[in-house]
């Protein structure tokens, strides 16, 4: 495989060692200035969240620590859809 520039320290991140990954174009949409616009711009939106990693959820626009279950993530949002506050 070959390296980005930038990219862990010039080591292939493990998501491009995945079947079916078009290194090409995964190395092309990484270096064009639009792609990091937009990740800038989604990493500057979660931010002003008070997103600090991934990952994040947000039911009903509100910021909630992440559920230790599917189970108690579905209730959460079953609640929240009752009108109860979850």
């Amino acid at each position: 495989m070959g390296r980005v520039a930038g990219a862990e320290g010039g080591r292939v991140p493990r998501v491009r060692r995945g079947p079916g990954l078009d290194l090409d174009r995964y190395d092309a949409d990484l270096a064009a200035p639009e792609v990091a616009d937009r990740v800038r711009g989604d990493q500057r939106d979660g931010l002003g969240l008070g997103v600090q990693g991934t990952p994040t959820f947000f039911v009903d626009g509100a910021r909630i620590p992440t559920p230790a279950s599917y189970e108690e993530f579905a209730a959460l949002i079953e609640a929240r859809l009752a009108g109860g506050t979850g």
